[in-house]
């Protein structure tokens, strides 16, 4: 592939992965409203139950989508385990944020978890396209 058409296909998955990352994090940041605003969870198991509901959207998106695994490809236990797998690593690493920034800043649970989205969104697409959708 020459270096035109991979900006190409890279700015493309980019675009792709932000419309379906956004559908994602909106469902997500909905469901951490509904835990922690309405039913009084504690922050950080709704953060963790808003990013499980999450990636049950994501991942058939992007699969699709984004990363175009629709070649007579069903999934795969070995592919859903790596992707999981970078959802638990990049869930981990948000809640540590999410706590960290809790404890130390006076803002709002609702800005930090916007905030932990966003963090989380990126490194998840260079993982996803580094390790899983290769």
């Amino acid at each position: 592939m020459n270096s035109k058409n991979f900006e190409e296909t890279l700015l493309k998955r980019i675009s792709l992965y932000l419309l379906i990352g956004g559908i994602a994090t909106g469902f997500n940041y909905l469901c951490f409203i509904l835990f922690f605003g309405f039913f009084n969870f504690h922050e950080l198991i709704s953060s963790s139950v808003a990013y499980l509901a999450g990636l049950l959207i994501s991942y058939p998106l992007n699969k699709k989508m984004t990363f175009k695994q629709t070649r007579n490809q069903s999934i795969s236990r070995h592919e859903v385990i790596k992707y999981v797998s970078v959802y638990l690593i990049t869930l981990v690493l948000g809640l540590l944020f999410f706590d960290s920034l809790v404890k130390l800043t006076p803002l709002s649970p609702y800005i930090i978890q916007a905030a932990q989205l966003a963090l989380v969104t990126i490194v998840n697409f260079y993982l996803l396209n580094r390790f899983v959708f290769k």
